[in-house]
């Protein structure tokens, strides 16, 4: 035979199932929001890729108006009083080394 409970006995088991899934749902809240999801995860990634790529275009750009602003430097000099043998290399250096980084933009715009 099956002992029936008495009121305060129901209140209690009651109490505390709701207790323990109050506390399960607390649980799974707590590690919902610490941990980050795959998708946000994979987004942020995606977002530091781009944000990777604005970067080292800029950089490259950067070193380009350099070179740039170099070379004309040595050919106003050039033009004033003429070119030594080091300028010149100096001049055939920066020359190629400008190619090299307007080649290295252009593939980097090809590739967005």
């Amino acid at each position: 035979m099956m002992k029936t409970l008495s009121l305060k006995e129901r209140i209690g088991i009651a109490t505390g199932i709701i207790a323990i899934l109050g506390f399960l749902y607390t649980i799974g809240k707590f590690i919902d929001t610490r941990y980050a999801h795959y998708s946000d995860h994979k987004a942020l990634a995606q977002d530091v890729k781009k944000i990777e790529k604005r970067l080292d275009f800029k950089i490259a750009d950067d070193q380009l108006k350099a070179v740039q602003e170099r070379i004309w430097i040595i050919k106003d000099r050039c033009e004033r009083r003429g070119c030594t043998e080091t300028e010149r290399e100096d001049l055939r250096m920066l020359e190629t080394q400008k190619e090299s980084l307007q080649k290295k933009i252009d593939l980097m715009m090809r590739e967005e």
